[in-house]
């Protein structure tokens, strides 16, 4: 665990009219002063020949057989379109949807991924299976499936999806709930790890709120993992991104306001984080996202804010274990509000795969039917 002294920052009021737009809780997270903490995405949308094609309701995906070379339409369901009916203008609003690319910067929409769903992460093992974790609002009147950490599963490289089903946690420290899953595979013990952020005062969205995890080897049962993986003394840390690249594992989570940049860290084992300096930004450039590796190099994905022609996805790079970070590389998938931060994987078969939550009704973002 790594505990870290308060560091120079925004305000503490712009911080937390930023984390309010991150928190995934409306109807459990709020600020210490006992505000709701809401999720509202930026203002401008923008085009940059994006290639779409709109989800329906039922989404299906044509792509070719393997050997008649023939098309094959995959049918996917996202969920009841009525979950809408009790998340408007809250967190829950937003739906994902999902992408794929063969560079990991010119990406082709694919589908309508989840109705009512936000902060996605994604990880495959070396059998193929793929786990995409997120926050669902599926069942209002079910509280196990109403703003908890919900799962899909893919067995065929992402043609074809389970239906969601919700993670389980035993040993959990407090009466708070998991929240900002982010979901690795460890090689070292043939197991799924689950990062995610928790607080010890209930739903409070206060210093207390640190990034936990829990392991499982089904990928829906997890065991609470003792201690937090990463503190900040006396500031809330949300949203982190873990993932293992060559050997080491590698954390990033955002200190505040946008300008305040990044919370790094690495760790031997995933569990002790040994801090590093933090990752400097600027008021366009958002580091809430989800890390990927194609084997070589390690890529942060997020999201822009603040740009005048219009917000898109963006990845940075390092190839010297976080030292340095290369420049933005923009890609072609809308930003907030039509697109905020993403959860994506560089699959065994090369396609890089991406999960994009957003106002699916904004300008910009891809067709949808309501």
């Amino acid at each position: 665990m790594n505990r870290l002294s308060r560091l120079p920052r925004a305000p503490v009021t712009e911080f937390l009219v930023f984390a309010m737009s991150l928190c995934a809780l409306v109807s459990g997270c709020s600020t210490s002063s006992g505000s709701s903490a809401t999720s509202e995405a930026g203002d401008i949308a923008g085009s940059n020949d994006t290639q779409t094609a709109g989800p329906n309701e039922d989404s299906q995906v044509t792509a070719p057989d393997e050997d008649t070379g023939q098309p094959i339409t995959t049918e996917h369901n996202p969920g009841e379109i009525t979950c809408h009916d009790h998340t408007t203008g809250k967190a829950g609003s937003r739906d994902i949807v999902e992408w794929t690319s063969t560079d990991g910067t010119t990406f082709t929409q694919r589908r309508l991924f989840q109705y009512c769903a936000d902060v996605p992460s994604l990880a495959q093992n070396p059998d193929g299976t793929i786990l995409a974790a997120f926050q669902g609002w599926v069942d209002k009147e079910e509280d196990a499936r109403w703003d908890k950490i919900a799962l899909r599963r893919s067995e065929d490289n992402g043609e074809s999806w389970s239906e969601v089903s919700f993670a389980t946690f035993e040993g959990l420290p407090s009466q708070g709930r998991p929240f900002d899953p982010t979901i690795t595979w460890d090689p070292e013990q043939s197991l799924w790890r689950m990062y995610f952020s928790l607080g010890m005062n209930g739903n409070m969205l206060d210093h207390t709120v640190c990034t936990h995890s829990a392991s499982s080897t089904n990928g829906i049962d997890y065991v609470y993992e003792e201690g937090e993986r990463y503190c900040a003394d006396d500031w809330p840390v949300i949203d982190p991104a873990v993932l293992r690249h060559e050997g080491t594992w590698y954390y990033i989570a955002p200190v505040g306001a946008p300008q305040d940049g990044a919370h790094f860290a690495t760790s031997s084992d995933g569990l002790s984080f040994t801090a590093g300096p933090s990752i400097p930004s600027d008021m366009k450039h958002n580091w809430t996202g989800n890390l990927a590796s194609d084997g070589s190099t390690l890529r942060f994905y997020a999201a822009e804010g603040q740009v005048p022609q219009g917000n898109f996805l963006w990845w940075a790079s390092t190839d010297d274990q976080g030292a340095t970070w290369s420049d933005y590389t923009r890609t072609n998938v809308p930003g907030p509000p039509a697109g905020k931060d993403p959860g994506v994987v560089h699959l065994n078969d090369g396609t890089w795969l991406l999960l994009v939550p957003g106002d699916s009704s904004a300008e910009g973002s891809p067709e949808s039917p309501r």
